[in-house]
């Protein structure tokens, strides 16, 4: 493992403002960006079928794009059938968010000021009656969510008030409904220390930072830092429940080649922000959060991240992965849990923070090992199902593709691993130094 200068891109997922400056120092609790966004579905019009029209028609009949920003009232598509002229047209403010030619219609996601006030609705005035009458006719409750066009009330003649914008349904006073758009504040940190090389507009900016970075193989969890501590002598111990300290809180623990489902337990009502760990079993990752693990998704339920950097079970750290984070105790580190087995591989990660002294590599680091670290012999992990975290040797090379169970045909290597001898195939594997 070697540390190395790498450039991390820290971005909104939509338009906003952008905190920091180029050439700022940050670290990895800096706020780079930010925004309100609404958690609400877009309106989705139903262009072709308001027109009657075939699906396919969609793309020529639309005069907006993806990306455009449109005004109440305005022009959406239009079509000229047999001289006259139909046109659909934008129910409020927002932005085209897509156009599908499949299902023939348009959706808009929704513009609006964080600070708008409230939008009040006079039921009583909708449906010309007294009020005492008018509230007999509401059909929604304070506390629930609507979108926009949903009935508010409705009056023995089929007469209805709709509600003017998507929100949350604040106060029913009366026969006045008061309805507040939803926004949500959502921030982009840093993630690690680093500087500010270039500034991505309204969006946020690349991190030039110097890190280790130390992979894993399976995690829970998103993106988190905080201070290191060891909580265990070496790489073969195991973390138990008296190992966690009340001091933990906001910190990040350093286990050996297990971490106990009690100790898991008590580190999640403490407010430890992640683990990392040789081994963990997946009846207690399952157990603390209340579900089978799906990968690829980060887990915001269990509110603390974990890192397996060999696999699962009862497995010790590699030597070199435990010595290395634990050079780095007292200091802030970053981990992020996102894990995804399938296309486009994502491992989780730990980045430790490099001292002036250490030596840095400007190079492109090599994951998956040169052709010398696969010889008969030489040790490996398994980064699949369904050996995944497995390590063992490489017994014989087998030459030209070999038809495995599945049907797959594929280079493969042979290896020999605890549970036995195993065809894999190689893109499957990666070096593996203890």
């Amino acid at each position: 493992m070697m540390p190395r200068r790498e450039t991390f891109k820290r971005v909104l997922p939509d338009v906003g403002q952008v905190m920091v400056e180029k050439g700022q120092l940050v670290f990895p609790y800096t706020i780079i960006a930010e925004t309100k966004l609404q958690p609400v579905e877009p309106v989705i019009i139903p262009v072709t079928e308001q027109l009657g029209l075939p699906p396919h028609m969609m793309n020529q009949m639309a005069i907006v794009k993806v990306g455009d920003l449109v005004e109440t009232g305005q022009v959406l598509a239009g079509v000229v059938i047999e001289g006259l002229e139909y046109e659909v047209h934008a129910p409020a403010k927002g932005k085209i968010e897509d156009i599908s030619p499949l299902l023939g219609t348009i959706a808009l996601r929704l513009e609006g000021d964080p600070d708008e006030p409230v939008r009040v609705v006079n039921v009583a005035a909708e449906l010309e009656m007294p009020e005492l009458m008018a509230k007999r006719y509401i059909e929604v409750r304070q506390g629930a969510m609507v979108k926009m066009g949903d009935t508010l009330a409705k009056d023995d003649e089929e007469k209805k008030v709709f509600a003017p914008i998507a929100g949350l349904i604040t106060e029913i006073k009366g026969a006045t409904i008061s309805i507040k758009r939803p926004f949500v504040l959502r921030q982009v940190f840093a993630y690690v220390s680093g500087f500010v090389t270039e500034i991505v507009p309204d969006l946020g900016a690349m991190i030039e930072s110097d890190v280790l970075r130390v992979p894993g193989v399976y995690g829970v969890g998103g993106e988190t830092w905080g201070v290191l501590r060891v909580a265990v002598a070496n790489e073969t111990e195991t973390l138990k429940a008296e190992g966690i300290l009340e001091s933990d809180k906001d910190k990040i623990l350093l286990a050996g080649a297990m971490v106990e489902g009690e100790a898991l337990q008590k580190a999640q009502k403490l407010g430890v922000k992640a683990i990392i760990s040789g081994g963990m079993h997946n009846k207690d990752v399952t157990q603390l959060c209340g579900h089978e693990i799906k990968p690829g998704t980060p887990e915001n339920v269990l509110c603390m991240t974990l890192i397996v950097t060999e696999g699962m079970g009862r497995i010790p750290m590699n030597i070199q992965a435990f010595q290395a984070i634990a050079q780095k105790e007292g200091k802030m580190i970053s981990v992020n849990g996102l894990t995804q087995i399938r296309a486009g591989v994502i491992r989780p990660e730990v980045l430790l923070p490099v001292e002036e002294e250490e030596g840095i590599s400007t190079t492109e680091e090599v994951t998956v090992g040169s052709l010398e670290d696969f010889v008969v012999g030489n040790q490996v992990r398994i980064i699949r199902e369904p050996w995944f975290g497995e390590v063992g040797s490489i017994e014989s090379i087998p030459l030209g593709e070999t038809v495995l169970p599945s049907g797959v045909k594929t280079l493969v290597y042979e290896i020999k691993t605890a549970s036995g001898t195993v065809l894999v195939p190689r893109a499957n594997v990666e070096p593996y130094r203890s």
